[in-house]
C-alpha cells in the first residue's frame, strides 16, 4: 500500500499541474456524480493558507486520492468547495485526517466557523459533519447538476478538536 498524506498547495493554479487538475475533475466526477472542467477548478478561489489540501502519494509523484478544497465567506468563515476521497480509500480515517489540518491551518488563520453543502442523499457525509458540530441550516433544492437536493450545514470549525484534544 503507497504511504499518503493530505499536502497543503498555497498557489494551487500554480502548483498542480494540469495532469493533476484533470485528476481532480476525474476524481469529482467518480466520487459525486458532478463534472468539472479543469480550468473551472484551476479558478477557484482557494483560500492560500488553507483551502487547497490534496491527498497524494508521500514517496512518489501520483495524481491526487482526494481532495479539500475551501475558500474564505468572510474574515472569521470558511467555506468549504470540495471534500472527498477516492472510494477505494474510504472508511480508513483519510477525511478525518483532512478535517483536522485544514481546521488547525485555517483556525490559525483566524477563521473558527465552517460553511458547506452536502448532498440530502449522502447520509454517511452528513453524520460525518454532526460529529464534527455542523448542524443543517437550510435546504438547497435542485442544487446538482442532476436535480439532487442539498442541505446547507455550519457549524464550529474547532468543536471536533476540542472534543478530541
Amino acid at each position: 500500500m503507497v504511504e499518503l498524506a493530505w499536502r497543503l498547495h498555497p498557489d494551487a493554479a500554480e502548483a498542480l499541474d494540469e495532469a493533476a487538475w484533470r485528476r481532480c475533475s476525474q476524481l469529482i466526477e467518480e466520487c459525486t456524480g458532478e463534472y468539472y472542467e479543469s480550468e473551472q477548478l484551476r479558478r477557484l478561489p482557494l483560500a492560500e493558507e488553507f483551502g487547497c489540501l490534496v491527498l497524494e502519494a508521500t514517496r512518489r509523484p501520483e495524481p491526487p486520492h482526494g481532495l479539500l478544497f475551501s475558500m474564505r465567506l468572510d474574515e472569521t468563515t470558511a467555506r468549504v468547495l470540495l471534500f472527498l476521497v477516492e472510494p477505494s480509500l474510504q472508511s480508513r480515517g483519510l477525511g478525518g485526517q483532512a478535517w483536522v489540518e485544514f481546521a488547525r491551518r485555517a483556525n490559525q488563520d483566524g477563521v473558527d466557523c465552517v460553511q458547506l453543502e452536502v448532498r440530502e442523499d449522502n447520509l454517511g457525509g452528513q453524520r460525518f459533519y454532526h460529529r464534527l458540530g455542523l448542524e443543517a441550516i437550510g435546504c438547497l433544492e435542485c442544487y446538482y447538476g442532476d436535480g439532487g437536493e442539498g442541505l446547507l450545514m455550519r457549524g464550529p470549525l474547532m468543536e471536533h478538536l476540542r472534543q478530541t484534544g
